[in-house]
């Protein structure tokens, strides 16, 4: 199974790929980081799942092809309405693949996403992993800022 393309979610088109060798096997949807940071460029790094397993990967709203299709104008970009196009992904996944449940995967902005969806809607997951787990979002903002400043100053950028 190889589809990609926009379906509606949460009142706009989103892009997501649905990518696998057998759709009996169970499914992974994977948060990708960011918030902004796009999962369209990425689909051939998670082609050794796709024996295991059927993998979606999503733009997220203000990401990637979302992005893309909807615009600086994209309504609604909170964590709340992020969390709920997630749990709408899901749902739109166990229709499509005949599941009553998927596993979700988040990475770093996406394991906070993972927290929120599970949180309102538990039954509609197996499990759910995190990586690069926040662990204080603002310690984490000041690091970039100090990380941004550091290379600003070498480049001469001011």
């Amino acid at each position: 199974m190889n589809e990609q393309g926009f379906i509606p979610i949460g009142g706009i088109d989103q892009w997501i790929a649905i990518q696998g060798s057998n759709t009996d096997n169970p499914v992974i949807l994977f948060l990708h980081g960011g918030s902004a940071e796009a999962q369209s460029p990425f689909l051939k790094e998670f082609l050794p799942w796709e024996q295991a397993f059927t993998v979606i990967n999503w733009d997220q709203r203000g990401s990637g092809k979302t992005y893309g299709k909807n615009g600086a104008s994209t309504p609604d970009m909170t964590v709340e309405r992020i969390a709920q196009d997630t749990i709408e992904i899901a749902d739109y996944a166990c229709k499509r693949l005949s599941k009553s449940k998927v596993i979700l995967i988040g990475h770093s902005w996406g394991a906070l996403l993972r927290l929120n969806a599970i949180k309102r809607k538990p039954e509609l997951f197996y499990a759910f992993v995190g990586t690069g787990q926040p662990v204080s979002w603002t310690l984490s903002l000041q690091d970039r800022e100090r990380w941004t400043r550091k290379k600003a100053t070498e480049e001469r950028d001011e």
